[in-house]
């Protein structure tokens, strides 16, 4: 896998023309074109937003950074999720033809979903200017958090996208966890004192606590709102990397020649 991958890195023209290429045709013929990422959310923020800012009793300079970053990292966070099931059998097309390999499969497919995510950063940074949330360096951090992200975005894509190759299934049930993180996960709804990470008795501690898709959110909002990540974050972080990918390279390894056929 490794080889493949370091093969497919020293090919930008490929899979960054055609990442770029999908993206131009997908808002073709649009009134307003690529803001249609920045609309969606913008709504989401604005209409939701306000109601969520009453249920939750949190200020609007608390709330609103909380829910903007969390959406839009959410977008990426997710997608990565959803899309990949059934990456090859999307583009099985190109694996028929024999000059694509995986790997340039999926870091196409990747390239996509990090470039519409920086698209809809515009909103992070207008929260973070008009809230005054940059102080020092520290946000910086969030850079790592979303490399780390994306380098685990290409293992999943691997895995779930085998695994999806194989049983239809699959993708259907990727969703309907997805759906159930995105509500378990705090995006929507602020920790309190009382149940973050380390605190007491709040059934919402064990949402977090065991919740991987808080942790991957974390490492990119807590630096951009101030907020310490804490050992806990940076050890299931770690561990999901690692694991990750020693996973797919064993099943690249193994079930590599059957991805057309299952297709």
């Amino acid at each position: 896998m490794l080889s493949d991958l370091i093969n497919s890195l020293k090919k930008p023209n490929l899979w960054g023309f055609t990442t770029w290429f999908r993206f131009l045709i997908r808002y073709r013929r649009t009134a307003i074109g690529p803001l249609w990422i920045i609309a969606s959310p913008v709504l989401f923020i604005v209409f939701l937003g306000a109601l969520f800012v009453g249920l939750s009793q949190m200020s609007t300079s608390e709330f609103i950074p909380h829910l903007t970053i969390g959406l839009v990292v959410w977008t990426l966070l997710g997608g990565l999720f959803l899309r990949s099931p059934d990456i090859f059998i999307r583009n099985k097309s190109y694996l028929m033809q024999g000059k694509i390999t995986f790997t340039d499969i999926v870091l196409i497919d990747n390239a996509e979903l990090v470039v519409h995510f920086f698209h809809q950063t515009i909103l992070i940074v207008a929260v973070c200017w008009y809230y005054d949330l940059i102080h020092s360096g520290y946000f910086l951090i969030s850079f790592l958090g979303l490399f780390i992200l994306v380098i685990n975005g290409f293992w999943l894509s691997l895995v779930l996208g085998i695994l999806g190759a194989r049983f239809k299934d699959i993708g259907e049930i990727v969703g309907a966890l997805v759906s159930i993180a995105f509500l378990a996960t705090p995006i929507i709804w602020m920790p309190t004192a009382g149940n973050a990470i380390g605190g007491k008795g709040s059934i919402l501690e064990r949402y977090m606590t065991y919740n991987p898709f808080y942790h991957f959110l974390e490492i990119i909002r807590a630096p951009l709102m101030g907020n310490p990540i804490s050992d806990l974050t940076w050890t299931v972080v770690a561990c999901f990397t690692v694991l990750g990918f020693i996973i797919a390279s064993y099943m690249y390894k193994k079930y590599r020649h059957m991805i057309v056929f299952w297709a």
